[in-house]
Parts: C-alpha cells; structure tokens; sequence
C-alpha cells in the first residue's frame, strides 16, 4: 500500500489497541497489556543490543539516539536509559500522541510524526545510534529501500545502524506448470474471454457495496539480503554483523543487520 494507505492503517491501529498492535501476543489483544511490562519489554532488548554491540567490539557512543517506527514509544524510552538525547519518529498520529503520554523522560525523549518517505526533519550526521525492529517489513520495498538510504545520511560517522528486515520467504511455494491446452480447450477459453468481453459492456455496474466499518492490516515485505547490503555499501556503510531473528515469525527468513558509517 501506498504511505498515506500506510498511515491510515497505522492511525487505527494506535487509536484502537496501541500496545498490542506494536506487539501482537495474541492474548493480550483487546488493551490486555500491562504498560508496565511492556516498557520493561523494551528495556530488556535494548539492553540485550547493548550487549551484542559490545560483543562486536562496537565502540558506541551515547550522545544522540533514533527510534524509527517508534508507536508508543516502546525503545524510544528504554533507549533514553543508554544515550543524553533520544528521538522516536512515527508515521501514525495516534501513535505519536500516546508515545507523548506515555513519556517518562521529558525532554531527553522528542517524539516526531514524520509522513514523507525521507527524514529530511533532521539534517545529516545527526545520531550516533539508529534502531529499528519490525517496521521496515510492514512497508513496501520502495519506501524501506529509501528509509535505509536516509538512516545512513542521518547517521553520524563511526555511528551504528541496527536494523532488522526479512530477506525471503522461509518455503516459498512451488510454482505448478499449467498442463498444455488441446486445441479444443483453446477455442473453448477464447469464447469464455470474448463472451466475459460481451457481457460486460451489457451488463449495468452492480451498485456500490454499503459502507463498512475500516479495518486496518498489516502488510508484510521483504527485500532479498543481498540487495541490501549492496544498498548499504552505496550508502557508505560497512556491515559488521547479521543476526538471524524471529521478528518476522516462522513464515519468514529474517536478519538484523549491524552497519557502521564510514
């Protein structure tokens, strides 16, 4: 869908069931999430990146950090635990009012609606830490191929980008070959199509279906992994780890790239 379909969907989402549509545990839909725990959800990934990052040998600096797809702020809080300045970036106004009511941070933590396919609200070399986790897959490749090439222009140098984005279907199906047609099935589908051509322009347009209530959805994407790194090595990143994930769930090869600027 296109980025203003996108953020009607989105817009409900935050409006209805915030939380849970940021993490869907199936039981807790319906507004069945503690707030608390899910902020100490997010406490406990950041943390766990953390850790990975000085795993790396990663020499991360704690000035200026970026929540891409923030919602509610769910990172975007935790991530103010590890830097002096904190910025969540949302596409849904819903989302970003009650990542505002939610916030217990102050000013340290800025939330931002931002409804273009760039980040041109911030100006190059501005983070010294970009994240963001099941976004990227629920956008079409045109906008997600774009938001890397902005993260990497935001991203100060020496500054890490983690990210994480689904690469391929895990059992992509089988194409099945269509059996050849007789010549007598071929004159049989080629009066089909004149007779379907006919009946259209005879038949008057059924009347328009009655309105009914909206309901927003989740689409999912992915872009093969060696598009993106070559996309990254364009955009003047060096990849220092990929880490397969779950963030996409079982139908889906999915990876959180690890990426220095130069």
């Amino acid at each position: 869908m296109e980025l203003k379909e996108l953020q009607k969907h989105w817009n409900a989402y935050g409006a209805e069931d915030p939380l849970w549509a940021i993490l869907t545990v199936p039981e807790l839909k319906g507004g069945k999430w503690d707030p608390d725990l899910f902020f100490q959800n997010g406490e406990q990934e950041i943390g766990e990146q953390m850790a990975i990052v000085k795993a790396l040998g990663i020499e991360l600096r704690h000035g200026r950090a970026l929540d891409f797809g923030c919602g509610v702020g769910r990172l975007t809080q935790a991530l103010c635990l590890h830097f002096d300045e904190c910025h969540g970036v949302d596409i849904a106004p819903s989302m970003i009012e009650a990542a505002r009511a939610f916030n217990r941070h102050g000013d340290k933590c800025q939330y931002h609606l931002n409804e273009a396919d760039n980040l041109s609200l911030f100006a190059d070399n501005q983070f010294d830490f970009i994240y963001t986790v099941i976004v990227l897959q629920h956008m079409q490749p045109t906008y997600s191929r774009r938001y890397i090439q902005e993260f990497m222009r935001v991203l100060a140098p020496d500054g890490l980008l983690v990210f994480q984005l689904p690469a391929e279907l895990a059992n992509p199906p089988s194409p099945r070959p269509a059996p050849p047609a007789s010549p007598r099935q071929s004159l049989r589908q080629q009066i089909r199509r004149w007779y379907g051509r006919v009946r259209h322009r005879l038949t008057p347009p059924p009347p328009p279906p009655a309105d009914k209530p909206f309901q927003p959805r989740m689409e999912m994407h992915a872009i093969p992994q060696e598009e993106v790194l070559t996309l990254l090595t364009q955009s003047g990143g060096v990849v220092k780890e990929i880490k397969p994930d779950t963030w996409a769930g079982p139908a889906w090869n999915s990876y959180t790239y690890y990426v220095l600027k130069q």
